[in-house]
């Protein structure tokens, strides 16, 4: 025999034997790739979880380096007492004003811009209803006048 036949023989030999051995498991391959992704799973919860301890203990830290305001005032700096704030006395309303505005007849009330019609005629916000009496504020169901004084007339409908 030849040296080409002795390595073909041999190579049928190797060949055969190949088909022989042991087939591999079934779901080896899955069970693998299953493993993997568990353990990445649980590698990814640690991390998460080692963020949150970690986030959790320096706003504990932060909350503790920023001292709390304390009751009792040191001499070294000068106290801000507060002044009183005390709420505008109410201005009494003029009756011959509140009469004269809720005897207006209402025609209509135009939305954009607020505006609104009484007697026939149309009064912007701003504008001098009665004499001494300006249109302050428009709504769907109230109209607020303002005399000189700062008293505030109110005709809800």
């Amino acid at each position: 025999m030849s040296d080409l036949d002795s390595a073909l023989t041999r190579a049928n030999k190797l060949m055969s034997r190949k088909g022989q051995d042991k087939p591999p498991a079934p779901g080896g391959l899955a069970r693998q790739s299953t493993r993997a992704f568990l353990i990445g799973l649980l590698l990814l919860c640690a991390l998460l979880g080692g963020y949150a301890v970690w986030l959790d203990h320096s706003r504990k830290e932060h909350t503790k380096a920023t001292p709390a305001p304390s009751t009792t005032q040191s001499t070294s700096t000068p106290v801000a007492i507060p002044t009183p704030r005390y709420e505008p006395t109410p201005v009494p309303l003029d009756p011959a004003l509140e009469a004269a505005l809720q005897a207006m007849k209402l025609n209509a009330i135009l939305a954009d811009p607020p505006r609104l019609q009484m007697n026939g005629k149309i009064f912007p916000v701003g504008s001098e209803i009665l004499p001494g009496l300006r249109l302050k504020q428009v709504d769907r169901r109230s109209i607020v006048a303002e005399d000189a004084a700062g008293a505030l007339y109110r005709r809800t409908f």
